[in-house]
């Protein structure tokens, strides 16, 4: 999340009249961490019982998460213009709206690309929201109780991780369980519980039109002027365009390499040769320049020319950026094959779990080792220091895996799969606490803390976008050559990919005088 700067802070004080924050923190956190769950969580499972294949799904599942890590890049608009209030109301609004249109597109025909919008979109609208309510969070509380509230903050958003995975997963498999039920009666199931998603939303909004406080400081910098907004948006849709078509690019590269024709949901869905689609690459070429020039004015305008000068002109920079990139990729990889892994039946080399229990699973026991973990983490860290905690850390963030390739290769029942999933959240919980640390400590060198933990996260969520995309092609691959064996030596290569990460440990700057900046002159 983007922490907002602190001109904001100074500019106005909490209202000494605001309602009780338990009256609207608790509902607000949970209404942030729902969208995200759903698009990057609960669809994974969707599009796999609905058929869609593994390449597609881990391909079109990471880029419709994108908005949440160039989010930074329109932050300052929703900061000057209007209130925070309202863009929380209004994002609302949106995102409950869109989510109905999701829920009423899996049954069509085209309900690949209309969902693929659909939650792309949501991604977009939750994290302009993402912005404008942790900004409120900083006026409506007085500093005291912003501290209390942290706590408080991911408790729900966790508690979302439950219901979404959780509890809309289990309704949609126990209405229609893929290995027995019709794509029909499938499709019913998952549009069913969007639609029960929805209804929960939309309580929220409604509490929250009436709940959220009005701060004194909550006031707009500028007057709300349409265009200028539709202006900054278009560039960042423009962006967003430029990215995708090189991301396509890319995949198409790799998918050659690995010698397998390749059936891009938007760009090939008519099964044509690549070589009749020869128009795309001077269009695409078009896009990703426009774009370029987009966000660098973005850029620009937003200030953040000098603090990226001073970022990439940093100590060390080459093995920060690799330790950023690649310290969870192999968990990355597997967070999105899990699922599918566990929902493919025997013969095609998964553990043939039922919908209904995925969610039990994932969504419950998951999230309950995952909170343990980073609790622990988290306690850890503050005793010990990064330095000492940090090889335990990424130990357990990574030795989990080879459970993985236990479950591929013995195929356990659902108590050894639960034990699987378990341990993986936990490391995984307690893993990532060191990698969110060390992201704060290099940013105490620098004169611009704010931004550069801004664009670390963003790298961060860059990496595992790219881990997703790729792992999708790389299990595909794999199940061709051996179909019962492709999930088994996926998680093998996935150990592999976990050693660069750890390597760059021997690199990165790990003590205080290490964090000093190269010169920058800041023009």
């Amino acid at each position: 999340m983007i922490a907002l700067p602190m001109a904001e802070i100074e500019s106005g004080t909490p209202s000494t009249s605001a309602p009780n924050p338990w009256g609207f923190v608790p509902s607000l956190y949970f209404l942030q961490g729902l969208p995200v769950v759903i698009v990057q969580t609960l669809s994974v499972t969707l599009y796999k019982s609905m058929g869609v294949p593994n390449d597609q799904i881990g391909l079109w599942t990471s880029l419709i998460a994108w908005p949440w890590t160039v989010k930074m890049l329109w932050g300052p608009l929703v900061d000057n213009t209007s209130t925070k209030r309202a863009w929380i109301i209004g994002m609302q609004a949106l995102i409950m709206a869109a989510l109905g249109l999701v829920s009423f597109a899996v049954p069509t025909p085209a309900f690949v690309p209309l969902t693929l919008a659909g939650f792309f979109l949501i991604a977009f609208l939750s994290a302009t929201h993402d912005i404008a309510a942790d900004g409120f969070y900083l006026l409506s509380l007085r500093e005291d109780l912003q501290a209390f509230f942290v706590g408080v903050r991911s408790a729900f958003f966790r508690l979302a991780m439950i219901f979404g995975p959780g509890v809309l997963v289990i309704i949609a498999g126990r209405i229609a369980d893929p290995k027995t039920a019709s794509r029909a009666q499938v499709a019913t199931g998952w549009q069913i519980a969007l639609l029960i998603g929805t209804a929960i939303y939309a309580l929220g909004w409604l509490w929250h039109m009436k709940a959220l406080p009005r701060p004194d400081g909550d006031t707009p910098r500028d007057r709300f002027n349409l265009a200028t907004v539709a202006l900054r948006f278009g560039q960042v849709l423009l962006m967003l365009l430029a990215l995708l078509v090189t991301i396509q690019f890319l995949v198409l590269a790799f998918n050659f390499a690995l010698t397998r024709p390749i059936d891009s949901v938007f760009w090939m869905a008519t099964g044509a040769d690549n070589s009749q689609n020869s128009w795309q690459i001077p269009v695409g070429l078009v896009l990703v320049i426009l774009g370029g020039l987009s966000t660098r004015n973005m850029f620009a305008n937003i200030g953040m020319g000098p603090a990226a000068k001073e970022y990439f002109g940093q100590n060390r920079i080459l093995a920060v950026l690799a330790f950023i990139l690649f310290y969870r990729f192999g968990e990355s990889m597997i967070g999105k094959m899990s699922i599918p892994f566990l929902l493919d039946p025997i013969e095609k080399g998964g553990l043939g779990v039922s919908t209904e229990m995925n969610g039990l699973l994932t969504g419950t026991i998951g999230v309950i080792a995952l909170t343990a973990g980073g609790i622990l983490g988290g306690t850890v860290i503050s005793r010990f220091g990064i330095k000492k905690s940090i090889w335990p850390m990424v130990l357990s963030l990574n030795l989990p895996n080879l459970l993985y390739v236990w479950a591929a290769f013995t195929k356990p029942g659902i108590a050894g799969v639960g034990a699987v999933i378990a341990f993986d959240q936990f490391g995984y919980g307690f893993g990532f606490s060191a990698y969110m640390v060390y992201l704060m400590f290099i940013s105490q060198g620098s004169n611009f803390k704010t931004s550069h933990y801004a664009i670390s996260t963003g790298l961060m969520a860059l990496g595992a976008m790219l881990a997703g995309i790729m792992s999708g092609y790389l299990q595909t691959a794999l199940a061709a050559q051996n179909p019962s064996m492709g999930y088994a030596w996926f998680f093998v290569a996935v150990c592999l990919f976990t050693i660069p990460g750890m390597l760059t440990l021997f690199f990165i700057p790990m003590d205080k005088e290490d964090l000093k900046v190269a010169p920058v002159e800041l023009d």
